[in-house]
């Protein structure tokens, strides 16, 4: 019996083998390398040369770029936390008390999740254009108070990203809400309006306790999610105007690739990781004491 245990364990060990391998070479060597990497001054061509903790020194107390990234990475993880979420809630909610065209509806709302970054980026900045876009369409409609010069305007800039980023977003919350949400019993919903219970009872009392676990992971996966946001700020404003909408990823990636300091990117990737980390480990301990 033992044997066939210890098999029976080295099989799933086996099994498991190549992904593990895969996760090695694609995450664990580079993050590795960046670590190292992070305590050297390089340019990707020259030989590097030690500086020891000098640039994590550099990133905390004199570059501000990264301080203002950090800050508008703040900002997103706010916003994305709190709109996409609850926008994924009601709407899943609502869809499953839907029975015919209940597939048509979600294939529907599903759609900006499926459609490629890049273009939807490029689909918005044409809609923010403020010679043709949206704000062409506010004039003729008499409403010149709401023209904006939405990815101009430091103050608007960033909100502007994070509406946009939202629309791609929120389906795909809605859709793993309302798999959960088809898991809980109908019992429950039952015994609930036999006892005079409100749609938002229903929804406050029963839906959200039943379905924690689920939305704990998206409030986790969203956070690390927010941490690392690049696409949007970089293919339509590169981080502008006036670093107004500057990610931690966008300038690390100006910082590495563009600018050729190798090193001081890897510091600075070190220090997003080290964010990430935080984050989980703060999810972690919240869902301990629950």
């Amino acid at each position: 019996m033992r044997k066939c245990r210890l098999s029976k364990r080295a099989m799933a060990a086996l099994f498991c083998l190549p992904a593990a391998a895969l996760v090695i070479v694609v995450i664990g060597v580079p993050s590795i390398s960046s670590l190292a990497m992070s305590l050297f001054e390089w340019d990707g061509l020259s030989k590097p040369s030690f500086v020891g903790l000098q640039n994590f020194s550099d990133i905390m107390f004199r570059d501000k770029e990264f301080r203002i990234g950090l800050v508008n990475n703040l900002k997103w993880t706010i916003i994305f936390m709190i709109v996409p979420i609850l926008l994924g809630l009601v709407i899943a909610f609502a869809l499953a008390s839907i029975k015919r065209m209940r597939l048509v509806y979600m294939t529907i709302l599903f759609i900006p999740v499926v459609l490629s970054r890049v273009v939807v980026a490029r689909l918005w900045g044409w809609i923010f254009n403020p010679f043709f876009g949206i704000n062409t369409l506010f004039e003729k409609l008499g409403w010149t108070a709401l023209c904006q010069s939405w990815l101009g305007n430091p103050r608007i800039a960033l909100y502007s990203l994070a509406f946009v980023d939202n629309w791609t977003w929120w389906g795909f919350v809605m859709v793993i809400f309302l798999a959960a949400i088809q898991q809980i019993d109908p019992a429950y919903y039952e015994a609930a309006v036999i006892d005079g219970a409100s749609t938002a009872q229903k929804f406050r009392y029963i839906m959200i306790p039943l379905i924690r676990p689920t939305l704990n992971f998206i409030l986790l996966l969203t956070a690390v999610w927010s941490l690392s946001a690049f696409d949007f700020s970089y293919i339509m404003t590169q981080g502008g105007p006036g670093h107004a909408t500057e990610m931690m990823s966008t300038w690390i990636y100006k910082q590495g690739i563009l600018g050729f300091r190798v090193g001081y990117a890897s510091a600075m990737s070190v220090i997003l990781l080290a964010f990430s980390l935080l984050v989980i480990l703060l999810f972690s301990a919240v869902r301990r004491d629950a």
